[in-house]
């Protein structure tokens, strides 16, 4: 489930402006688990820093000029992932889907980190456990901040924009 998520994100973010701010701000490239999807995410958070558009064919120009084409599965995968995705209507759903995918792989490979550390005596297991658990546990606070602040700002930016709707009708009723 969590690999037609990050496909779904991915096209979202290649479809629609609105989504690809959301991901943007929302999503790590560690929520990723399929290293050609993080090395997509990349390259799109590079296009991002770099102020260009983001859409396929911006991405596989991109990735064209880095000679690293071939190596994310082509234009075929990236024109794929907006053929996959038929709407980003759902991508914080989508996104939500990938950040529990993670909370999940890595509570995996905290319990096995926390499971050698017993076996071998280590002394400080305990605060070995309850470190993991706690990085855990804060990302997953910090990425409920992140979808409050991203819908704050969306709300105030609607607000705004109808706000100046408004004014500009007041002025014309005016004028």
């Amino acid at each position: 489930m969590s690999i037609e998520a990050e496909k779904s994100v991915l096209g979202s973010i290649l479809i629609d402006q609105r989504a690809a701010a959301i991901a943007c701000a929302t999503v790590s490239v560690e929520d990723f688990a399929i290293e050609i999807h993080r090395d997509i995410f990349r390259r799109i958070l590079r296009l991002r820093d770099d102020h260009q558009p983001i859409d396929a064919i911006t991405l596989v120009d991109a990735f064209e000029t880095a000679k690293t084409l071939s190596h994310v599965g082509g234009f075929t995968y990236i024109t794929d992932l907006t053929v996959f995705t038929i709407s980003a209507a759902n991508v914080e759903q989508h996104i939500a889907i990938l950040h529990r995918a993670r909370e999940r792989r890595e509570l995996v490979a905290a319990n096995i980190e926390i499971a050698q550390a017993v076996e071998n005596g280590d002394d400080n297991a305990l605060e070995t456990a309850e470190k993991l658990i706690f990085d855990i546990s804060q990302r997953r606070i910090g990425s409920q901040i992140e979808r409050i602040g991203t819908r704050a700002h969306e709300a105030l930016s609607a607000y705004l924009s109808d706000s100046a709707t408004n004014h500009d009708h007041h002025l014309k009723w005016w004028s």
